[in-house]
């Protein structure tokens, strides 16, 4: 899947970074590791990936996590969209939000939860 993103997207692709963070809650160093981001600057937007085989509600958790903290370091000057990347969706999951299907990654939008089936 990186290697597809990446020659489509260029170095706009960032895949499994890393960013270190204090968490508030407990006081202490943390580090979390998206699977990827994709950095629009002609939009300003940035796109937070998560890669499952299937379809997940920890997607959802860990891409809201991810989300603080790519915020923390990117600034206000972003809008930031979370897409989960998956091979299997199955729409009857039980999920905390409405789910928008994407059909192209780089029509991510912020506000609301989207998925895009990606099938080599």
């Amino acid at each position: 899947m990186h290697g597809h993103f990446r020659e489509r997207f260029g170095d706009s692709y960032l895949s499994n970074p890393w960013f270190q963070y204090i968490d508030g809650a407990v006081g202490h160093v943390e580090w979390c590791q998206p699977d990827a981001l994709l950095i629009d600057f002609d939009s300003g937007r940035i796109t937070i990936v998560e890669a499952k085989y299937q379809h997940t509600v920890d997607a959802w958790y860990q891409l809201y996590r991810y989300l603080t903290v790519v915020r923390g370091v990117f600034g206000n000057s972003f809008s930031y969209a979370l897409c989960e990347v998956v091979k299997w969706y199955d729409c009857a999951l039980r999920f905390p939000e409405p789910v928008s299907l994407l059909a192209d990654l780089k029509q991510s939008r912020e506000g609301r939860f989207q998925v895009h089936i990606w099938k080599p």
